[in-house]
This record gives structure tokens, C-alpha cells and sequence, in this order.
């Protein structure tokens, strides 16, 4: 497994094979789904035995729910006190029982401990938590890579501690932190399963007369960032650049067009329909296409993400239906008629990007002159040239 900074993604992607002739199905799904925590508290002394703990235990089948534990236990005359808190919530965005398969995984754990010491006694809080949300890599052919970027950050006082890690299918750790934070992607180059995970733990005792506190947050997003696997193809009739994308939720694709330049793509008339059809859905077996129309701020008002006013549409008969709240459309699997879906379907669906940069333009200012290649030799020597455009560059710099 290799690890890549967050400057051209894409241009990796296609070294080491995502570039195919020929796109195969790949398939991100949930799996060894395990999630338990736990807070107690105890202050010694009569009257107040050991309290039993407050936990718990996330079955895989459950509804995502956000959990607040918390366990305060005091000696109000003697002015001791113990308090422990776990605030955790984690997710499979997008994920749908129907066809179990997930576009991201994201979690928040806060946990904390406060014991305050007076008398004889002693005193003691504790909260920990365990994320361990595992998910399988199947289809992948050999020498291609699917992108996973991670979001995370470690945070922790008084003697708390925290971790977040990416594990390979052989348990062995891809990225681990304990500290600081990430914002990295991560190439994929081998089925089985791997996973997701996060830890937070606090403990406190005092036996001696003062007071402590503890804390340890962990926040983390492991997001699926699809590349092209085919393009860029320029459309002669309207100058632009085309890309298809690996199978992804609609956002996925739209996030991906977006570093690439542009957004998933706006049709303007049957031509361009024709055009997208023949040169991106065809090559790719006729396997159904995102394009960028959606009706997911008014249902029924279609939009284009771009932002464009297109009135084309060429929906197929019946269409669009909303069954099942459909708010995003798609080009059909060997024919140009369009269809609502959901946002993650049970077919895969490979995102059309349009992209309208002007790959001569390195500083995104909208005019070609003398200063881009001046600002591209900048980014060149600092090692952060973005030789394709993919949009993954430090600001300032493509």
C-alpha cells in the first residue's frame, strides 16, 4: 500500500494502472462492523460503592444514532467527585441495505474525565471508546488502485490518549496518528478486507486531595475519491475536456470533477447527448453514466451542477419517476435516455466529468499570459506542480 500527498492524485492513479482500455467493477463494501465504549466513575468512601459501568455496543444492523454517556458520582458532603463523558457518533455515508456499498466512513469521539479529591478517600473516572469499522475491497483487478483520502485528527489533554488507523487486509497498519492531524490519500492496490479505526481513552485516579481532568478527541473521514479511467477527450464542438470516472456515488463524482476542472457534465442538446453516449458510455460496455442533474434541493426542478441552464432533457418514457426518493440522473446502461435515481445505486455508476480549464492557465486567474508559466515553474521546483490539473494543489499554486 502506498501513500500519496494530496497533490496529483489523479496523475498517480493512472501509473499505477487505473487507466484502462477496458473498466472493470469495483466494489467498496461494509464489513466486521464492531463499535463499543464505555464511562465509570467511583468514589470510595461509605454509602457510595463501586457503580457499575454504562456502555455500549453497536450491532452492524442498527440505525446510525449519535451516543451520550455519561457517569457522575459525588460525595456532596465530603466534596469529592468523579465525572466521566463519552460523546460518540460514526457513520457509513451514503450506505443502503439494498445494495451494501458505502461512499465514505466517519466518526467523532469525545471522551473526558473530571475527579476532584477532598477527603480520605479515592477517587476515580474513566471513558474509553473503540471504532473498528472494517469494509471489503472486491473486483479490483491487478495493477489497479482504488483512492481512499483520510481526514483525521488526534486531541488530547491531561494523560488522554488517541489514535486513528487505516489497516491492510494482513493487519499490518497503512496509517496510524496519535497526535496532530492527516489530510493524505491512500492507494488501494489489493482486495480483501481492511478497516477503519479509531480509539479514545481517559483515565483518572487520585488518591491525594486535588483535582484532574482528561480528554481525547478523535475525528475521522476516510472518503472514496474516484479517478479517471478514461480521458481526457476533447469534444471538438465545444472545446472542452472529458473525463469517466471509476463507479462511484453521485457526490464522489461530483467532488472528483470538481479537482478535475469542472463538474459532472451539463448536456446542451442531442449532439452533445450523442457525443458523451458514443465517446464514455459506449467504450465502457455500455455501463450507466452520472451526469450532473439533480432534483435534491426541489423535488421535480431539475438543476444542473454546474450551474448551467440547459433546458436539454432525454429521459426514457416513464422517467423521471422519483421511486424510492431519486434525486440524482443518470445516462442508462447502452442507450442515451436518461434516468432519476438514488445517489449510490445498486448498478455502478461512472461519473462524466466536463471540464472547462484552460490547462495553460497555472494560476487559475482566468488569463494566459507570461505569469502562469512563471507560477507553474514556481510550483515545479517546490514539488507541488499539478501537471494535469487535477485541482489537488496548495493554494495559490496548480
Amino acid at each position: 500500500m502506498n501513500s500519496l500527498s494530496s497533490q496529483n492524485v489523479v496523475a498517480a492513479l493512472a501509473l499505477v494502472g487505473a487507466l484502462a482500455s477496458s473498466v472493470n467493477a469495483q466494489f467498496l463494501r461494509p464489513d466486521a462492523d464492531n463499535r463499543s465504549g464505555s464511562t465509570s466513575a467511583f468514589v470510595g468512601g461509605a454509602g457510595n460503592p463501586d457503580p457499575n459501568d454504562s456502555g455500549y455496543n453497536i450491532d452492524p444492523s442498527e440505525t446510525f444514532r449519535v451516543i451520550n454517556l455519561s457517569f457522575p458520582v459525588n460525595d456532596a458532603g465530603a466534596g469529592n467527585s468523579a465525572i466521566a463523558n463519552l460523546v460518540t457518533q460514526s457513520n457509513w455515508t451514503e450506505y443502503t441495505s439494498n445494495n451494501n456499498r458505502f461512499s465514505a466512513i466517519v466518526f467523532d469521539s469525545n471522551a473526558t474525565a473530571s475527579v476532584n479529591r477532598a477527603s480520605n478517600v479515592t477517587v476515580r473516572a474513566a471513558a474509553s471508546d473503540n471504532l473498528n469499522m472494517g469494509f471489503r475491497i472486491e473486483g479490483l483487478p491487478a495493477g489497479q488502485a482504488i483512492a481512499m483520502r483520510v481526514v483525521a485528527s488526534v486531541a488530547t489533554t491531561g494523560g488522554g490518549t488517541g489514535s486513528i488507523r487505516l489497516v491492510n487486509p494482513s493487519n499490518v497498519n497503512i496509517m496510524n496518528i496519535t497526535s496532530g492531524s492527516i489530510n493524505q490519500v491512500f492507494l488501494l492496490n489489493a482486495n480483501g478486507t481492511y478497516s477503519f479505526r479509531g480509539a479514545s481513552n481517559v483515565s483518572l485516579q487520585r488518591s491525594t486531595n486535588g483535582s484532574q481532568n482528561a480528554s481525547a478527541r478523535i475525528i475521522g473521514s476516510m472518503t472514496f475519491e474516484p479517478a479517471p479511467v478514461l480521458g481526457p477527450i476533447t469534444n471538438n464542438a465545444n472545446g472542452r475536456r472529458y473525463f469517466m470516472l471509476q463507479p462511484s456515488s453521485w457526490q464522489a463524482a461530483e467532488n472528483a470533477a470538481v479537482r478535475l476542472g469542472g463538474h459532472l457534465v451539463t448536456i446542451n442538446d442531442a449532439a452533445e447527448n450523442t457525443w458523451v453516449f458514443n465517446n464514455l458510455a459506449s467504450p465502457t460496455g455500455g455501463r450507466p453514466i452520472w451526469l450532473g442533474l439533480t432534483d435534491r434541493n426541489v423535488e421535480g426542478a431539475f438543476t444542473w451542477i454546474s450551474g448551467e441552464n440547459a433546458a436539454f432533457r432525454n429521459f426514457a418514457a416513464g422517467e423521471p419517476n422519483n421511486s424510492g426518493n431519486e434525486d440524482y440522473v443518470q445516462m442508462r446502461a447502452g442507450t442515451a435516455t436518461w434516468n432519476d435515481t438514488i445517489p449510490l445505486s445498486a448498478d455502478l455508476v461512472y461519473g462524466v466529468v466536463e471540464a472547462t480549464a484552460c490547462p495553460c492557465d497555472w494560476n487559475s486567474n482566468g488569463n494566459l499570459n507570461s505569469q502562469d508559466f512563471f507560477d507553474f515553474l514556481s510550483a515545479f521546483f517546490l514539488g507541488v506542480a499539478d501537471y494535469n490539473q487535477s485541482g489537488d494543489e496548495l493554494p495559490g499554486l496548480l
